[in-house]
């Protein structure tokens, strides 16, 4: 309730230059209110007041320019019905509405899901590193992308954890695979 848009971007910023932070994958779900949730009442009362959709697209498509391109956005916007919604975005197809401005404004998202492949893997497609640190160890992110179309094919994850790791003392320094997924046909 005490969120704001700058706060929020903020927090979203936070979440990825913080390496205490820095996630494989996200869902952004805008708030909004039912009827059965507590935050109803406070709507009523004029204690909570959501964004409206040109607020919260702006704020989305900010958010959307900092997500780097090791992360995938699962998805948008809750699965909640528009009738369901007493206040709040009722945009069901968000994720097309924001790509939608994006690309009226010379826009992209670099996430995972934006970029991957669909049915046509052609291209010049070369194998590119990305390493950063995460959660106390490193992080080495391979893909192979074609730089011309920034269309990604495939990419596997791979962890460092930190050499004192008491949940795996034997492998510690070593490269643990956690995500590997190829694209198109």
């Amino acid at each position: 309730p005490r969120a704001t848009l700058q706060s929020d971007l903020e927090s979203a910023r936070t979440l990825f230059a913080d390496p205490g932070y820095q996630p494989d994958a996200m869902k952004l779900y805008p708030c909004v209110v039912i009827e059965s949730a507590e935050l109803f009442q406070w709507w009523r009362e004029g204690r909570y007041v959501p964004y409206d959709d040109a607020e919260l697209l702006e704020l989305l498509i900010q958010i959307k320019q900092l997500v780097p391109p090791y992360v995938r956005i699962e998805r948008v916007i809750r699965d909640i019905p528009s009738t369901s919604i007493q206040a709040g975005c009722r945009i069901t197809n968000l994720r097309e509405e924001i790509q939608r401005r994006m690309r009226d404004r010379g826009l992209r998202c670099r996430c995972l899901r934006c970029r991957q492949v669909r049915e046509d893997a052609s291209g010049a497609f070369q194998l590119v590193r990305r390493t950063y640190d995460a959660a106390g160890g490193c992080e080495i992110f391979l893909s192979f992308e074609d730089p011309a179309t920034d269309r990604l094919a495939s990419f596997l994850r791979l962890r460092i954890p930190p050499r004192s790791t008491h949940w795996l003392p034997a492998l510690s320094g070593a490269a643990l695979i956690r995500e590997l997924h190829s694209y198109g046909h």
